[in-house]
């Protein structure tokens, strides 16, 4: 379903904008004046250029979550012997580290 964007005005006279899926421009406008909103203005979402180009796409490769897992691994222990007592959860290992 493509997804359209949307400006229009609440019953305050505030103007809203937001995006929602929907089958046509009509359906849209439906939708709103069933939320209560007056329609201004609506249009179909443009493509991200670069949505399909692969080689810009970031890309985490497995080495990399590897070494993150072991630093991290290492880092949360030597705190946790320094810091904290044993038991001690992430969020209060994490806090020590501040």
């Amino acid at each position: 379903m493509p997804v359209y964007l949307w400006v229009g005005k609440n019953r305050n006279n505030e103007v809203q904008k937001g995006e929602i899926d929907a089958v046509s421009e009509e359906a849209v406008k439906a939708q709103l004046t069933r939320q209560r909103i007056t329609p201004t203005k609506v249009k179909k979402k443009p493509k991200d250029l670069f949505e399909n180009v692969s080689f810009l796409q970031p890309v985490v490769k497995n080495r990399d979550v590897i070494l993150f897992a072991r630093q991290f691994s290492t880092m949360i222990e030597r705190v946790r012997r320094r810091r904290c007592n044993p038991g001690r959860s992430l969020k209060e290992i994490s806090q020590a580290i501040r």
